[in-house]
């Protein structure tokens, strides 16, 4: 039996960064947006008058009017919500989707609920409220659930301009955390390179322009060439000298060991599994380190 996906009407509970894009952007795919619910009423107004859709103050009167409900509020939020649903016994919804990263689809049915289920990851940076710029184009959706729930979630996600990766949700964590090396990671490295940049004298606004310069280079590097090969830099070459300058050169010790943790990974990147013989440095050049 076919299932006429854009027949089922669509409650947002959270009109945050995920919530209200998820609700503006389904609605201008041709989803029936049936209600939004936020603690942030006025940021439910505003997505609701742009769809244009109703604004509940009441999570039972949500969904009442809805077959699906798409729970978008932050991880911490989401078992509140569904032991405010639990309380509930009689609602029109069928399936709940949630848009946590870290956390599996199965959440929802451990919580004692008997409805289809599944995750809704977008795997990107979301920001404010976007309607120019659809920022679900052309992105990944990491998806979890049952059978019905999954099938529901592809086809949001197609929907939105996306492409949905089915995963297990055991694996859930694990994808969340390389979302969180990929994505997020890279702001604490360009903070630290714009750090040490200003202490070396060099201006916030040549500094930043360096550091792009540096990721660009990089990223360039790793999608041409791939990885380790793309890969450069004191560690691909085994320049423990340079290295060791750089780790005494640091003065924050947290800084000097994340350095260091990056270092050794990097060096065993380039040659399988040895570590860096920091040890009798002396006979670095001798081993070819140099």
């Amino acid at each position: 039996m076919k299932v006429l996906w854009k027949q089922l009407g669509i409650g947002i509970i959270g009109a945050g960064r995920i919530g209200a894009n998820l609700a503006y952007w389904l609605s201008k795919a041709g989803w029936r947006i049936k209600g939004v619910i936020s603690k942030n009423n006025e940021s439910a107004a505003k997505v609701a008058k742009l769809i244009p859709t109703g604004v509940y103050n009441s999570l039972t009167q949500l969904l009442q009017k809805c077959d699906v409900a798409i729970i978008a509020v932050p991880d911490r939020v989401i078992f509140d919500i569904l032991e405010e649903i639990c309380d509930y016994e009689r609602t029109k919804v069928k399936t709940i989707i949630h848009t946590a990263g870290v956390l599996p689809a199965t959440i929802i049915k451990l919580a004692g609920l008997d409805y289809a289920y599944a995750s809704l990851h977008p795997m990107a940076s979301i920001s404010g409220l976007d309607t120019k710029k659809n920022p679900f184009a052309n992105i990944f959706f990491d998806i979890d659930g049952d059978d019905f729930g999954v099938s529901l979630a592809s086809e949001l996600a197609k929907s939105l301009g996306g492409e949905p990766v089915i995963i297990s949700s055991d694996s859930k964590a694990l994808c969340h955390c390389a979302d969180v090396f990929a994505a997020n990671f890279v702001f604490a490295c360009a903070d630290v390179a714009l750090k040490f940049f200003s202490k070396a004298g060099i201006s916030e606004p040549v500094a930043r322009k360096m550091v792009k310069g540096l990721v660009e280079s990089a990223l360039k590097n790793l999608f041409a060439l791939g990885s380790p090969e793309g890969l450069t830099g004191p560690a691909k070459r085994g320049d423990i000298n340079t290295i060791l300058i750089h780790s005494f050169a640091i003065e924050d010790e947290e800084l000097r060991a994340v350095y260091d943790a990056f270092t050794d990974y990097l060096f065993r990147l380039s040659r399988g599994e040895s570590r860096i013989p920091r040890e009798n440095t002396d006979t670095a050049g001798e081993n070819g380190y140099r």
